[in-house]
């Protein structure tokens, strides 16, 4: 039913003792379809115009969150996949900037993938929350697939998402990673399989890490539009405190705090 993609360079990719932190399987809440459609998506063309892959691009150096999706681009091409998708969650003050997704799926099949809510009966982004374990898709059980799953995997195949494997890992301050690498054709990792798993844990972990730094350095920049006062009666306001128990908490009163909203949504736009 499988076959395997070629590559010469997984196991020379596996540094078992260079985790910048550690491993660790999230299980969490799955976001659903409408937080999906929420997010912000950063395409990534399917490969470079040169055709060429540069192995070992620097994460480290990367300024933008496209150069995050190109090198991961690059890493999957190097272990045989011309696909992926990473979907990251970073808890920020801006609720639409938690979810980012860097998609190197076609652009196409995305749109569909959005509009026809397939993440709600996704069967690879249902294990993945669920699962301690990177797994290759063949391993998913039919019988435990929505009615709609049918739908959703003739869609796929026809825009060259045939196969592939998902893993899940979670960084610091609540940060998390799903992470899928796709291939075209049938194919099944078998003796590589420990290989290209170890290989994509730790790039996994490079990439969540630099994403995390990207997206916390912008949301600071626009925390630091608000003085600590009105940042300290966002906070309260938000997390579901009255005008009068925000300012019991902060030692004003009401209308302080009233004053202090406004002001910070006048500085916020």
């Amino acid at each position: 039913m499988i076959g395997t993609p070629t590559n010469a360079g997984a196991q020379d990719l596996l540094e078992p003792d260079s985790l910048p932190f550690g491993v660790i399987p999230l299980i969490s809440i799955q976001p659903s379809a409408k937080t999906f459609a929420a997010a912000r998506v950063v395409d990534i063309p399917e490969q470079r115009p040169d055709g060429a892959v540069h192995r070992g691009k620097v994460l480290s150096a990367a300024i933008s969150l496209r150069e995050v999706g190109l090198a991961t681009r690059d890493f999957g091409a190097q272990i045989g996949y011309d696909k992926f998708l990473a979907c990251f969650y970073v808890p920020t003050v801006r609720a639409e900037e938690s979810l980012v997704v860097l998609n190197g799926y076609p652009a196409k099949w995305m749109q569909i993938y959005r509009e026809r809510e397939y993440l709600d009966i996704d069967p690879i982004l249902t294990r993945q929350w669920r699962s301690f374990e990177p797994f290759e898709w063949s391993e998913l059980d039919p019988e435990e697939f929505h009615p709609r799953a049918r739908d959703f995997y003739i869609e796929a195949v026809r825009f060259g998402i045939v196969s592939g494997f998902s893993l899940h890992l979670l960084g610091r301050a609540g940060s998390h990673l799903s992470l899928n690498f796709a291939s075209g054709k049938p194919c099944m990792l078998g003796e590589r399989r420990d290989a290209v798993f170890g290989a994509a844990l730790l790039h996994g972990t490079r990439v969540l890490s630099v994403a995390v730094d990207l997206i916390e350095r912008n949301s600071n920049a626009f925390l630091r539009r608000l003085s600590a006062r009105q940042l300290e009666a966002l906070q309260w306001v938000a997390r579901g405190l009255s005008m009068r128990e925000a300012g019991s908490k902060m030692g004003v009163a009401a209308p302080t705090v009233e004053y202090l909203m406004r002001q910070a949504q006048t500085n916020l736009g």
